[in-house]
């Protein structure tokens, strides 16, 4: 659960803050480290560039992925059709 006052986000599990964001600029940064639980994926085929870009921006579409190519922000990485 999240919940947010006075420009502190608590992420709560459990009863517990498990961890905790500052707004700045109207941005929460995590403040600290993740202290319970985890995340792990696992794929038994290799991903494409371009499926790992699409993960990695909270699955931005194909057209936002040749804008962001084009403007030169993916890393230099091409994106595949």
């Amino acid at each position: 659960m999240f919940k947010g006052e006075k420009e502190i986000l608590n992420v709560v599990k459990d009863y517990m803050i498990v961890m905790r964001g500052i707004m700045e600029n109207g941005l929460y940064y995590v403040d600290g480290e993740v202290v319970i639980g985890s995340a792990a994926t696992t794929t038994r085929r290799v991903l494409s560039k371009t499926e790992l870009w699409h993960m990695r921006l909270g699955h931005v579409g194909e057209k936002g992925l040749i804008e962001l190519a084009k403007q030169e922000l993916l890393c230099g990485d091409r994106m595949e059709r």
